[in-house]
């Protein structure tokens, strides 16, 4: 990613930073199987030895301030403003290609058709129709970047890839917390719950990154009714998943005391996650698809690591349709 960003000259404009990220465990159990994973990892892949630094409790406390941590670990990570990239790269590639790409926003894609029953010279070449809200088009291939959405062109994915929803918020802590947004990014492990009684599910980790620039905190996670969670529709977001935010990031700095810190803005997001947490990426089967063509590919489900994973998976998946290794 870091040679793309450099590419497209966009470091600044997306304020890629180098840094660690400190994964935080907020229960022993949590903390030892950690432990126990990298153990193997290591053991398996001895060249990635060292990658991780162990931290117990104690140092997580005075070292980086954090409270009520079993242990944690660091590993070399980086921050960037993923909206400013992708729409930096889409421009110069509008450019550079004025003659083959286009992006048409504002136009759902509301079926897919395969037409082999009707041979032409133009079907024969794009057998597939694509009916959108501005109307049909052919194409010769069709690919699903769709993540969380996918089911709803491919029905036969539901349940295997499902929608999972995600909030967001902005927190100013004023002066309350030293700014460390050019050094360090978060992310808080615990045991993932729910609670029959009320269907709330926590959904085993919040992440979190400071602003280098002023100071806020970008704060996410999941803790809500587990149908709310499991959702395609991002059209408000919740008050409470909010709130529960706002609530419980300055208990990890041991400023529960205090009033809440000043949100400056929210929003959620749709995420795709799959059913055995891995990502999706390759040709469709027919089976999948309910069509004969082999035609369809997909990359998606990428369980919300998706700008960690997608580049090279897109890679990958361009490299299978040319028929390269």
């Amino acid at each position: 990613m870091q040679e793309l960003i450099e590419e497209y000259d966009a470091v600044e404009a997306s304020e890629m930073q180098k840094l660690q990220k400190l994964r935080v465990f907020m229960t022993d159990s949590k903390f030892e199987d950690f432990q126990e994973s990298i153990a193997r990892l290591e053991a398996d892949h001895p060249s990635m030895k060292g990658i991780y630094t162990i931290l117990d409790a104690d140092t997580v406390l005075k070292e980086y301030g954090i409270h009520g941590a079993s242990g944690g670990a660091l590993l070399p990570a980086g921050t960037v403003w993923p909206y400013r990239l992708v729409t930096k790269v889409f421009d110069a590639l509008l450019k550079k290609y004025p003659g083959r790409l286009t992006i048409e926003t504002n136009t759902a894609v509301e079926a897919v058709e395969y037409d082999e029953k009707f041979l032409t010279p133009i079907t024969s070449v794009f057998p597939y129709t694509l009916r959108t809200s501005r109307g049909p088009m052919r194409a010769a291939s069709v690919i699903y970047c769709t993540n969380g959405y996918s089911g709803h062109l491919l029905p036969c994915l539901r349940g295997r890839i499902h929608p999972f929803k995600g909030t967001m918020t902005v927190q100013d802590p004023g002066t309350s917390i030293p700014n460390q947004g050019k050094f360090v990014s978060w992310g808080f492990h615990y045991p993932p719950t729910y609670e029959p009684d009320t269907q709330r599910h926590g959904y085993g980790l919040y992440y979190l990154g400071q602003s280098a620039k002023t100071g806020y905190f970008y704060f996410g996670g999941e803790n809500t009714r587990i149908d709310e969670a499991v959702s395609a529709d991002d059209s408000f977001v919740a008050s409470h998943s909010v709130s529960h935010l706002q609530s419980v990031l300055p208990r990890f700095f041991g400023k529960e005391d205090k009033a809440p810190w000043k949100l400056v803005s929210s929003w959620s997001g749709i995420m795709g996650f799959s059913s055995d947490g891995l990502p999706l990426v390759g040709r469709l089967s027919p089976a999948l698809t309910g069509r004969r063509g082999e035609g369809e590919w997909i990359a998606a489900a990428f369980n919300g690591y998706g700008m960690a994973n997608c580049l090279m998976a897109g890679e990958a998946l361009a490299l299978m349709i040319l028929g390269k290794k």
